[in-house]
């Protein structure tokens, strides 16, 4: 009796093994036939009705969309896909920025423009020291003139006083006298 059943159960699941099951696909999507019909050469019927591959990989979903090396024929049109050309020659593509290219280029403009705001500020402070070392320049000239011309007005007074110390000298020491008493009466007022 339990032969049976595995008989049975054995049947059963044989059956199921046949028809495409969860997560086992015949056709993609994009596909216009079902891959196992597909018309480049690749599957076989065999008489007993079993598909081989005639490149000699496996018969499986997984091994679908793959060819062994060297049995590709590019000028041969296939019947999968939705009839566009495959593109193998990127020659004419230009080279798309990435948003690294995009931030590179904003540092580098932005280090750019900082060198040129500190360049500015370092040649407005080299402005500065030169006006302000002209202007001490200018100011320790007119001082030096300044001292001259209170030297040569200090220097008239003691001429003149040297002289009146000569006349005073060649007067009679009566006059002298006379010359104080009046300096300081007029001190005293």
């Amino acid at each position: 009796m339990e032969e049976t059943k595995l008989l049975a159960l054995h049947a059963s699941l044989s059956s199921l093994r046949k028809s495409a099951g969860l997560g086992v696909s015949s056709q993609y999507s994009w596909q216009k036939k079902n891959s196992s019909e597909e018309s480049n050469g690749v599957f076989q019927t065999t008489d007993n009705g079993k598909q081989i591959r005639t490149d000699g990989l496996p018969v499986n979903p997984l091994y679908n969309n793959f060819v062994k090396e060297g049995s590709y024929i590019p000028g041969k049109s296939g019947g999968d896909g939705d009839g566009r050309a495959i593109k193998r020659d990127f020659s004419d593509c230009h080279m798309v920025s990435s948003e690294d290219d995009e931030n590179e280029a904003k540092l580098d403009k932005k280090a750019a423009k900082k060198a040129a705001k500190k360049a500015a500020k370092l040649e407005a402070k080299r402005q500065a020291k030169l006006e302000e070392k002209k202007r001490l320049k200018k100011e320790a000239k007119e001082k030096r003139k300044r001292e001259e011309q209170q030297i040569t007005t200090e220097e008239e007074p003691a001429k003149k006083k040297s002289k009146k110390l000569k006349e005073e000298s060649s007067k009679p020491k009566k006059e002298k006298k006379k010359d104080k008493k009046k300096k300081s009466k007029k001190e005293k007022r």
